[in-house]
């Protein structure tokens, strides 16, 4: 492989990295209209580092958002009064 096809293919990896994160972004229902706009330019003014940065930062924001530690069935109650002892 040559020095100019190795550029088109990693600049082919931003762009679908960078298109992936835009749409990632726009299909995000928590963020705010303007939020969404800053991250779609944080990810096209930093090819690559932007679209990784923001695909990390919707990820976290999805993992705080889910309970933790919770078995099946478990509505929290262990049937003491007062709740869990």
């Amino acid at each position: 492989m040559n020095a100019e096809a190795a550029i088109w293919s990693a600049l082919l990896v931003l762009l679908l990295l960078n298109m992936y994160g835009s749409a990632k972004v726009l299909s995000n229902s928590v963020c705010t209209t303007t939020q969404k706009v800053l991250q779609v330019l944080v990810i096209w003014a930093l090819p690559g580092l932007g679209g990784m940065l923001v695909f990390f930062v919707l990820r976290s924001d999805q993992d705080t958002r889910r309970p933790t530690n919770r078995r099946a069935g478990d509505d929290g109650h262990d049937g003491m009064p007062g709740g869990i002892q």
